[in-house]
C-alpha cells in the first residue's frame, strides 16, 4: 500500500535530484522563507475502495517561489518547462511506476503552481499479520 507520505517524499527526492541548489520548504510559510524554493502538497485526493483494491486519484501540487518576487516571469517560465520535462509521462513511486494523467501550470500571486494529476490502483487494506493460525496440512479423500 502506497502512503501519502511516500508520494510526497518521492516527488521531493526527484526535485532534489534535479534542482539540488533549490530549497524545499517543509512547512507552509507565507513569509520569511528562502527564495528560490519549492513547496509540495497533495490535493484533491479521492479513494474509491472496492472489495480487494482501491482506486486512488490525486493532484500533486508543487509551488515554486522564484528568486525575485518582482522580476519573476522568465524564471517561472523556465521552471515550468523544466518541471514539465521532469514529470512528463511517468513517475517512479516506491516499487512502482505510475502514469501521469496530466500536468497543469498557473501563476498565482507571483508563484508558479504546478499540478500533477495521477491515478493508481492500490491494495484495499494494509498488509497485516493474520490473527489466525495458518493451515499446516490438508488431507483430502477423493
Amino acid at each position: 500500500m502506497l502512503t501519502y507520505k511516500q508520494i510526497v517524499r518521492a516527488v521531493t527526492n526527484q526535485l532534489i535530484d534535479k534542482f539540488p541548489d533549490i530549497e524545499i520548504q517543509a512547512s507552509d510559510v507565507e513569509e520569511g522563507f528562502q527564495r528560490p524554493s519549492f513547496y509540495v502538497i497533495l490535493d484533491d485526493i479521492e479513494r474509491d475502495t472496492r472489495k480487494n483494491y482501491s482506486i486512488v486519484s490525486m493532484t500533486i501540487r508543487i509551488y515554486f517561489f522564484p528568486s525575485n518576487r518582482y522580476e519573476y516571469a522568465l524564471e517561472v517560465l523556465d521552471m515550468q518547462f523544466q518541471l514539465e520535462q521532469l514529470f512528463n509521462l511517468i513517475m517512479s513511486l516506491e516499487d512502482r511506476v505510475i502514469t501521469i494523467n496530466r500536468t497543469s501550470s498557473m501563476v498565482v500571486d507571483k508563484v508558479l503552481e504546478f499540478g500533477i494529476e495521477l491515478e493508481y490502483h492500490d491494495s484495499a487494506f494494509a498488509q497485516q499479520e493474520p490473527n489466525t493460525e495458518v493451515m499446516q496440512e490438508l488431507k483430502l479423500n477423493v
